[in-house]
């Protein structure tokens, strides 16, 4: 077992280690040759024994484990998906410790999948990843992490699949946690409705930015009305009792005072050059992505004391891992104000590796200290 500090710098350097390999693939074969998959192995490998092979890493490892000893017990109470996944690995005679590898291995998978559009875009998509904790989330939630993967893989691929692939690809996305079914929804309303939100989303940015700067002070106090009219599909996907948890009992994503701060200053510099980025039209992806990711830190000060809307948040949120990559590749490429682009890349970066310590010291999830399973 390590202790927290060397469990810091063991994912620092896992993190590290999986930019470094991706970047050695060669720029001309990202996204336009299929033999760029050979060049993931590496850190895809990397990262699936990594968490795969950990042993009671994550809040509820534990009883997923014990989930999957007595699958015949829970198979009436969560998502036919995960219960199928199980039934297989357990076909094989495989132990426990398969479930854990596998849900490893798909979540990260289909982010170089879906990132796969530029280098510096999937190295950076990496790095927000890990440094977003969304990584931590991912090895305690291992059912929603893969709805959630899947989601964003229709996202990015939105353009390219045909809308079978991307059909199939969502009721997958269900089967493994019906609370996907609320994100499936709104990129649905996007994909049959575009010209109802093409720009929508893009009105004047200093609005915005006031808008999400005066949630974080009167948020709470829209909590009841946005409780009492999204209840009803609530207790549809059985979450009965949602409205009565008011924080999580077990230590999860927390931050600073100072990290909030930072947290939403990032969120406004993201807002601040939206509009250019879109404009530019250099991103295929980025349009959907920002609108999720716009509803997400618009819920977030909203839902902060509910446990049940900050994991359906996730879905939402868990875009600023894409957000910030196009962010910071579109603050490399301009040439305009090279200087301030400079420092602006220099803060995001850097905060987000300090928050990222901060979240492990905490112990994020359950994740820290880091064990391996042998």
């Amino acid at each position: 077992m390590f202790d927290t500090t060397e469990t810091i710098v063991l994912y620092l350097t896992i993190m590290l280690i999986m930019m470094i390999s991706t970047a050695l693939t060669p720029s001309n074969i990202i996204g336009k040759k299929k033999t760029q998959y050979f060049y993931y192995i590496l850190p895809i490998g990397l990262y699936t024994l990594f968490w795969g092979l950990r042993y009671n890493v994550g809040a509820d490892y534990l009883s997923y484990q014990h989930m999957y000893e007595n699958i015949y017990a829970y198979a009436d109470y969560i998502e036919h998906g995960f219960v199928f996944l199980i039934y297989f690995l357990k076909q094989l005679n495989l132990s426990s410790v398969s479930l854990f590898l596998i849900t490893s291995f798909i979540p990260i998978t289909l982010l170089y999948i879906s990132a796969c559009e530029k280098k510096t875009i999937l190295i950076f998509s990496i790095f927000f990843y890990f440094t977003t904790t969304i990584v931590l989330f991912n090895q305690n939630g291992i059912r929603q992490a893969i709805a959630l993967a899947i989601l964003l893989l229709i996202c990015a691929k939105k353009d390219l699949y045909k809308w079978t692939i991307l059909l199939v690809l969502g009721i997958i996305s269900i089967l493994f946690h019906k609370s996907a079914v609320i994100p499936l929804s709104i990129f649905l309303i996007i994909y049959l409705l575009p010209t109802l939100t093409e720009k929508k989303i893009l009105f004047n940015k200093y609005l915005l930015i006031l808008i999400v700067l005066s949630l974080q002070v009167y948020g709470q106090t829209l909590y009841n009305l946005l409780i009492n009219n999204i209840e009803p599909l609530f207790l549809l996907l059985d979450y009965h009792n949602f409205s009565h948890v008011d924080k999580w009992d077990k230590n999860v994503v927390t931050s600073s005072g100072i990290g909030v701060i930072i947290r939403i200053l990032t969120y406004c510099i993201a807002i601040f050059y939206a509009p250019s980025i879109i404009k530019k039209n250099q991103y295929r992806s980025f349009y959907i992505f920002y609108i999720f990711f716009i509803i997400g830190i618009l819920l977030e000060p909203i839902i902060a004391q509910n446990s049940y809307f900050k994991r359906m948040n996730l879905y939402f949120l868990s875009t600023r891992i894409f957000i910030y990559s196009y962010l910071l590749d579109y603050l490399i490429t301009t040439r305009k104000n090279k200087i301030i682009n400079f420092f602006i890349i220099t803060f995001i970066i850097t905060t987000h590796i300090l928050l990222f310590i901060y979240e492990l010291s905490n112990n994020s999830n359950l994740c820290v200290p880091y064990q391996y399973l042998f």
